[in-house]
């Protein structure tokens, strides 16, 4: 969840709600134009 992953990684709640959504998007393997991601992912906002 938002809540456990902004403990973990020390963000505000909402912020770590965004990053999961962002990172849940570009995992999509149906997503157009673009391969699945694998392994570490490292996202900038």
């Amino acid at each position: 969840s938002s809540v456990f992953m902004a403990k973990w990684i020390g963000v505000a709640q909402k912020t770590a709600w965004k990053m999961g959504h962002a990172i849940r998007e570009l995992m999509d393997p149906g997503a157009e134009n673009q391969p699945p991601l694998h392994g570490i992912v490292e996202l900038d906002e």
